[in-house]
C-alpha cells in the first residue's frame, strides 16, 4: 500500500495525485477519459444526463475510490467509482461548483482525502451531504408551473403567453392590463416557470404590504396543484426588527441596527437560525408569520428571510431593495448578480415617483435647530455650529421672495458662512459633515433616536448627487432647502439594463413608452402590450361630471369640499361597497 502522501511531504503528495489522476483516466471504466473530460465542467451537452449515484457504503466492495461531481446548474451530486485503488487508499476527490466562498470547503480545486476506514468514509460522506444541502439553493421544480386557479380568462391567456415569450428571450414586458384581469397569477406563473428553468431568482416587487399577501397567496395556490416554490416574504429591516426601540430610531435605524450587529450586542442576530431558516424554505410563510417564527426562536427575522432568500425561487419585497442604495447589500446577501435576476414589477407606474422620493431630500430650519438641540448632551460644539448654520439658513429663507432654483454652491456658501459666524471659525463643510455624521454615530451608540443621521445625509447628499438633480429653495419661516431627483433612470437604467428580464405591470401604465424611457429601458428590449378587460362592457358605466376637476391650477379647499361632497353623494345612492380612486 502507498503511505499516506500527506506524512511525506508536499512532493510526495504531488506524486500521489499525479498517480491516482492517471489511474482514475486509465480505469474509470465506462467513464473514459473523454466523457470525463465532458462531465467535469457540466458545460456540453451530456450535463443534463443522470449519473449513477453511489455513496462509499452502497458501492460495489471492489470500488476503492469514489468520484463525486457537484453540478452548478442542477445543484445535484454526481458519484462515479472506478474499479480498484493501486494505491489501496480510500479517495474521495470533490469537485466544488457551487457559488461559495472557497473557505467553506477549502480551494475550490480539487481535494484528495486519503486512507479513511469505512465508518469514518461513511461518516465524511454524510457530513458533506449535509453540508451541501444546507447552504445550496433548493433544487428547482422540473415540471412547469400549474395556473393557480380554474381557468384561465380570455386577457389572461393572452398576457400569458407575452410574458412567457418575454421572459424566456430576456426582454422587458411593459403591460398595461385592467385592474381585475389577475395580473399577479399572470406574472407568477410565467416568471417562475423561465427562472426555473434558467437558474434564475424571481423578485417581486411591489409598494404596498397588502399586495404581498395577494402574492404570497397565489403562489401558496400553485403549489397546492405543483410543486414547492421556495418563497420568502420581505419588508423593510425596521419593520421586521424585534428590538423593542427600533420604531423609534426613523431613518437613524440602519446606524442603530449596524452598531449592534457589529457590536455582537444584538442577539437576536447572533444566534444560530439554521432551523428558522429550513422552516421558511419548507413553507411558504407570509412575513408576519415568518416574524413570529423567529421570535418564538428569539432570532433576527431580517436574516432569517434573508439567508433563505438565498437559497430561494422567489422573493416578495419593496421597490426599495432593487432600486435604492441597497442593492448594494442585497445582492451580495442573495450571492447573485443582477442578471440573475428576473423582475416583477407590480403597480410599476408607482417606479418612477419611488425612485424620485427615495433619492430626494428636504432641510429646514427646524431640522437644523432639532438637530442642534439633540447634539448638546453628544458634543457641545456640534451643537453650537448647527445652530450657528440654522441662524444663517433662517435669515436667507426670510429675505427670500419666491420659491425658484437653487444653486448648489449657494447652500455650500451659506454653511460655511454661518460656521466664520459662529464657533466654527475656519471650519469647512466636509468637515462639519463628518462631525455631524460622527454626533449622530454617537447618539446611536448612546440608544438615543436622533435627527442627526438624516440631517448629515441630507448634507453630504446637497453636495454629492449632481446627475438629474434639482435643487430648490423655498421662502419663509417655513422654509427650506431641497434637492429633487427629475430622471429616475439615472438609477433604474442600470438595473433594467443588467437583469435577465422583467415584467412591468398596472391597470395604468399608459402610455407604456413614456414609461419605458423614464425609467432607461432600452427600446431593442421592450414589449408593450396592451390588455382588454375581461369583463361585460355592460358592467362598466362611465360617467364626467361637469362641474368639478382635479386639474392643479384649480385645486383648492374649495374645489377638495365639492369633490367630497360629490363622492358622498355618489356613495349614498349605491347599494354595495364603493371605491374612491
Amino acid at each position: 500500500m502507498e503511505p499516506n502522501p500527506g506524512a511525506h511531504g508536499e512532493q510526495g503528495g504531488r506524486e500521489h495525485d499525479r498517480k491516482e489522476e492517471a489511474w482514475i483516466r486509465e480505469e474509470a471504466g465506462q467513464l473514459g477519459a473523454d466523457e470525463e473530460d465532458r462531465e467535469r465542467p457540466a458545460q456540453g451537452e451530456d450535463r443534463d444526463r443522470e449519473l449513477p449515484q453511489l455513496g462509499p457504503a452502497e458501492a460495489d466492495p471492489r470500488f476503492r475510490a469514489v468520484w463525486i461531481h457537484v453540478d452548478r446548474r442542477r445543484r445535484i451530486l454526481r458519484i462515479r467509482a472506478p474499479h480498484r485503488c493501486p494505491h489501496g487508499a480510500c479517495v474521495f476527490r470533490i469537485v466544488l461548483a457551487l457559488p461559495r466562498p472557497a473557505s467553506s470547503f477549502g480551494p475550490p480545486s480539487p481535494e484528495v482525502l486519503h486512507t479513511l476506514p469505512s465508518s469514518a468514509r461513511v461518516a465524511l460522506w454524510r457530513s458533506m451531504i449535509d453540508a451541501l444541502e444546507a447552504t445550496a439553493p433548493v433544487r428547482p421544480p422540473s415540471v412547469l408551473i400549474p395556473w393557480p386557479f380554474e381557468r384561465v380568462r380570455a386577457g389572461q391567456a393572452d398576457f400569458l403567453a407575452d410574458a412567457r415569450r418575454a421572459l424566456a428571450d430576456g426582454r422587458h414586458l411593459l403591460a398595461h392590463a385592467p385592474t381585475g384581469i389577475g395580473k399577479t397569477a399572470v406574472a407568477l406563473v410565467a416568471s417562475l416557470e423561465v427562472a426555473l428553468r434558467a437558474n434564475k431568482l424571481v423578485l417581486f416587487l411591489t409598494s404596498r404590504q397588502s399586495h404581498h399577501r395577494i402574492a404570497i397567496e397565489t403562489v401558496r395556490r400553485i403549489e397546492a396543484k405543483g410543486p414547492r416554490i421556495a418563497t420568502v416574504d420581505l419588508i423593510a429591516k425596521q419593520s421586521m426588527c424585534l428590538q423593542e426601540n427600533a420604531p423609534t430610531f426613523g431613518r437613524a435605524f440602519h446606524e442603530f441596527c449596524d452598531l449592534k450587529v457589529k457590536s455582537r450586542t444584538c442577539t437576536y442576530f447572533t444566534r444560530d437560525n439554521s432551523a428558522v431558516v429550513a422552516a421558511v424554505l419548507q413553507r411558504t410563510l407570509h412575513v408576519q408569520e415568518l416574524v413570529r417564527a423567529s421570535g418564538a426562536c428569539r432570532v433576527c427575522p431580517h436574516k432569517v428571510a434573508m439567508d433563505a432568500a438565498a437559497r430561494a425561487n422567489l422573493v416578495v419585497c419593496d421597490y426599495n431593495y432593487v432600486f435604492s442604495e441597497i442593492l448594494e447589500r442585497f445582492l451580495p446577501r442573495l450571492g447573485r448578480g443582477l442578471d440573475d435576476l428576473i423582475l416583477v414589477v407590480d403597480e410599476a407606474h408607482n417606479l418612477p415617483d419611488r425612485i424620485r422620493a427615495h433619492l430626494g431630500g428636504d432641510l429646514s430650519v427646524q431640522d437644523l435647530l432639532k438637530a442642534a438641540k439633540e447634539a448638546r448632551s453628544i458634543d457641545g460644539e456640534v451643537s453650537h455650529q448647527l445652530a450657528a448654520v440654522a441662524k444663517a439658513v433662517e435669515r436667507y429663507l426670510l429675505v427670500l421672495r419666491s420659491e425658484r432654483i437653487a444653486r448648489k454652491d449657494e447652500f455650500l456658501d451659506l454653511v460655511e458662512d454661518g460656521l466664520r459666524k459662529g464657533r466654527g471659525g475656519s471650519l469647512g463643510y466636509t468637515d462639519f459633515v463628518e462631525m455631524v455624521a460622527f454626533a449622530g454615530e454617537d447618539a446611536v451608540r448612546r440608544g438615543v433616536p436622533s435627527s442627526l443621521p438624516s440631517v448629515a445625509e441630507f448634507l453630504a447628499q446637497w453636495r454629492d448627487r449632481d446627475e438629474g438633480i434639482l435643487r430648490l429653495v423655498l421662502p419663509g419661516a417655513d422654509g427650506k432647502f431641497a434637492f429633487r431627483l427629475m430622471d429616475p433612470s439615472v438609477l433604474s437604467k442600470r438595473v433594467f439594463g443588467q437583469v435577465h428580464a422583467s415584467v412591468l405591470m398596472s391597470g395604468t401604465l399608459f402610455p407604456a413608452e413614456m414609461y419605458a424611457d423614464l425609467l432607461g429601458i432600452e427600446r431593442a428590449r421592450r414589449v408593450i402590450r396592451t390588455y382588454g378587460s375581461p369583463f361585460p362592457r355592460s358592467n362598466r358605466l362611465l360617467l364626467v361630471h361637469p362641474f368639478v376637476t382635479t386639474t392643479y391650477a384649480k385645486r383648492s379647499a374649495e374645489m377638495h369640499g365639492l369633490i367630497a361632497g360629490e363622492i358622498t353623494g355618489i356613495a349614498s345612492g349605491v347599494r354595495g361597497n364603493v371605491a374612491a380612486f
